[in-house]
């Protein structure tokens, strides 16, 4: 089976009562583009993420209930913060950071991460192939390049292979390409 490859750069998964304070009481995110994980899009809305050197960061809705930040490993110098690798939405033990809106200021206690890489797959994708949420999987580039990634297995999730932009770029992989399951 052929899996798409994502590639993702900086972004925030932002809360609606931080959406309120960055961009002002009632604010609706504006859709820039769908992706390709049901209900998931780029917002039009960025943001800025305040350290050492400012960073920009798109918004990627749908609200959340918690807001987090997801940087390159790259980015931690330019910041001056130390990120650690996690699973998205996994907030335990993380820094926090100051985000600049339009309308204000947040300061978040923790929430900043480097995404883990990982494979979704929808229920259907994942019985298929006797996966699970939360197990692991062998998959290989059409470039030869070889990953052990958890899986994300749920009823918003699509096949899709998910690594960052530091990452790819330094494999010469990009959005478009496929994996395959090795087994």
């Amino acid at each position: 089976m052929k899996i798409l490859v994502g590639v993702s750069n900086r972004h925030v998964h932002i809360s609606k009562e931080h959406l309120e304070i960055l961009f002002g009481k009632g604010y609706q995110l504006k859709i820039l583009r769908e992706i390709r994980q049901p209900s998931q899009y780029a917002a039009e809305e960025t943001v800025t993420l305040l350290g050492k050197q400012d960073l920009q960061a798109r918004i990627v809705g749908q609200l959340r209930e918690k807001t987090q930040v997801e940087i390159m490993y790259s980015d931690q110098k330019k910041l001056g913060i130390k990120a650690p690798i996690k699973i998205s939405g996994n907030l335990e033990n993380t820094p926090g950071i100051k985000i600049k809106g339009p309308k204000g200021i947040i300061s978040l206690e923790n929430g900043v991460m480097i995404a883990e890489k990982h494979l979704h797959l929808s229920q259907e994708e994942s019985k298929k192939l006797n996966l699970s949420n939360g197990s692991r999987v062998n998959l290989i580039h059409e470039n030869g390049t070889r990953f052990n990634v958890i899986v994300r297995s749920g009823k918003y999730h699509l096949s899709e292979f998910h690594l960052d932009k530091d990452e790819a770029e330094s494999l010469n992989i990009k959005t478009g390409d496929y994996v395959e399951i090795e087994y």
